[in-house]
């Protein structure tokens, strides 16, 4: 790309990406987990039902609190996805929110390596959001729902796709 477009795109302070000028919350690297870590703490916390596949052999982990910091400053600084954007069911509504959560937490280092997925499941009688798998402590991962329109992080119960319905799940 041509620096002086990238500069008027990406550059720092305001910029078209982000006329604001703000930037993600800084990663909090707790260290690289492999696809094996991750899948035992899904199975231990929530089970496999509708778990699809991997696409990643390794995963860089942050922690909870860090996650919470992102999920709010994204639901903030996209908050044009809310109002001018108007949402409309069935075209701009939750999946939306939730594949352009995923798409950004992918393009900043650190948040790209990330454990995350996109989910559909029954929850709030049908809703797409994401989960993420973070650090509870620093020893033991959790599977965390985060709803992208605004920016709540609680964790998954153990009885998620039990109660909710199975959901098709990629975690990239």
């Amino acid at each position: 790309m041509l620096d002086w477009l990238k500069r008027l795109l990406l550059g720092p302070g305001p910029n078209l990406y982000y006329p604001n000028g703000l930037r993600p919350p800084p990663f909090l690297n707790c260290g690289v987990r492999t696809q094996k870590e991750i899948w035992d703490a899904i199975e231990g916390q929530v089970g496999l039902g509708g778990i699809g596949p991997f696409g990643d052999m390794l995963f860089q982990v942050t922690t909870a609190e860090a996650l919470e910091v992102y999920a709010k400053w994204w639901a903030r600084e996209h908050a044009w996805m809310r109002g001018d954007i108007s949402y409309q069911t069935g075209w701009r509504d939750c999946d939306n929110f939730s594949a352009a959560f995923i798409g950004d937490l992918s393009k900043w280092p650190g948040w790209l390596a990330m454990p995350k997925a996109v989910v559909w499941s029954n929850l709030y009688g049908g809703h797409a959001y994401n989960y993420v798998v973070a650090l509870e402590n620093m020893d033991r991962l959790g599977v965390y729902l985060v709803n992208p329109q605004s920016g709540e992080v609680e964790k998954m119960e153990a009885d998620h796709f039990e109660k909710y319905g199975p959901a098709q799940i990629m975690i990239s």
